[in-house]
């Protein structure tokens, strides 16, 4: 085997011993390299040239035999450089089907799910005028398309099929070549039965903005379950569902910056009682309840129209006596409120907060047996917010018990 950089130790591990340098000028697509998948390329980029351009462009062309994963890796040195790549292909060379950011590790492997066909890699030194040298390996292994990224998913009707239960890797925000980013990603599943539905995505880079969107398949004008528009870099989100057919829509918010980001749909088979259930809007789609329960809801999910989803309402019935709500929810800092009214009666309200309810409260009241409607509000702001509530009917003993 041959190695030039002792970094590309640590992420080639086993390569065949094949290997090939880049043949210069490859500095743009007409004279691209023809390299041999699963066969390590050896390159040297941002080199001067005598009139004082920089080359720090190098482009390859190289052919899949048949459907499957490709798993990019790429080791650079020295250490520090800035350093792109993006992949097209070559029935589409206006738009990447992945692009990575602009200041990429000295040492990478990202994958995805490629169909047999020919493709373009084009290798961006960023403007940097030290002479760098790079390792560069496509792995490719026949594979089915599940849980892996298929471009172009930027459309529900080209959404990705992907599975319960089963991590899932995908990018966003791949520039195109006539500089509009790619910052959406739909993806299809079934839900097999009624359950909980555990939304984990974590993000690399983080601290760019982020978002995602869950629809039910008989309703695409309205979203289900959406988070907040600058999502942290790991996050869990959870509501119910009924069996059927969902698109899950996430949304880089115009960044430009390439990302990496796992996405897992956890399906637990449960009852409905504690958990979400979309559309609950008004009175007449109240979602029924039980007390001393800690329940979760989303509210303020904007739908596709830009109007946002800012009321839940709950069913409960309670016996006459003292009642605590107790209530947390995230992010903090914007508006959300609550009011209990009568089931009979849900213009009535007989108990309920200020426009400004703090992140984590705790108020007590008394009302009358009889079922009431618990209806929270996030004042029309367009942020999601999850909030945890539970209502505790006459049980003094509970009274410490904190909500976290």
């Amino acid at each position: 085997m041959r190695t030039l950089i002792p970094i590309a130790l640590a992420l080639f591990t086993v390569l065949p011993a094949l290997s090939q340098p880049d043949a210069e000028p490859n500095d743009d697509l007409a004279s691209a390299n023809t390299v041999e998948v699963n066969t390590e390329i050896i390159g040297t980029i941002s080199q001067v040239a005598a009139d004082n351009t920089v080359d720090d462009l190098d482009w390859y062309v190289f052919t899949l035999p048949a459907d499957g994963r490709v798993r990019i890796q790429l080791a650079y040195a020295p250490a520090g450089s800035s350093f792109q790549y993006s992949l097209f292909g070559s029935d589409d060379l206006n738009h990447n089907i992945m692009r990575t950011e602009t200041n990429l590790p000295d040492s990478s492997a990202r994958e995805l799910w490629l169909a047999a066909g020919v493709y373009y890699f084009q290798i961006n030194g960023r403007g940097v005028r030290g002479a760098r040298t790079y390792n560069l390996f496509f792995e490719h292994t026949p594979a089915p398309p599940v849980d892996l990224d298929v471009e172009p998913n930027d459309v529900i009707e080209t959404a990705s099929a992907i599975t319960l239960n089963a991590t899932h890797t995908g990018h966003i925000s791949h520039v195109r070549t006539d500089n509009t980013p790619d910052d959406v990603d739909w993806y299809a599943f079934t839900v097999p039965s009624d359950g909980q539905l555990r939304v984990h995505v974590s993000q690399d880079p983080g601290g760019f903005a982020f978002q995602y969107n869950l629809f039910g398949e008989d309703e695409l004008s309205y979203a289900i379950l959406g988070t907040e528009t600058n999502l942290p870099a790991s996050t869990v989100r959870e509501t119910w569902l009924a069996p059927g057919g969902y698109f899950l829509q996430v949304n880089g918010r115009g960044q430009r910056t390439g990302r990496t980001y796992d996405l897992m749909l956890e399906h637990l088979p449960a009852p409905d009682s504690e958990v979400d259930r979309e559309p609950n809007d008004d009175a007449a789609s109240a979602s029924s309840i039980t007390l001393n329960a800690t329940h979760t809801i989303h509210v303020s999910h904007i739908r596709p129209d830009n109007t946002p989803d800012d009321s839940d309402w709950c069913l409960f019935t309670v016996p006459d006596g003292d009642v605590t709500i107790r209530m947390s929810y995230e992010p903090a800092g914007y508006a959300l409120q609550y009011q209990v009214s009568p089931a009979a009666d849900p213009a009535n309200a007989v108990f309920g907060t200020e426009t400004n309810l703090p992140m984590f409260s705790v108020r007590e009241t008394h009302l009358n047996a009889g079922t009431y409607l618990f209806h929270v509000m996030g004042r029309g702001a367009r942020v999601g917010r999850t909030c945890q509530f539970q209502i505790e009917a006459s049980q003094s003993n509970m009274r410490d018990w904190i909500l976290y």
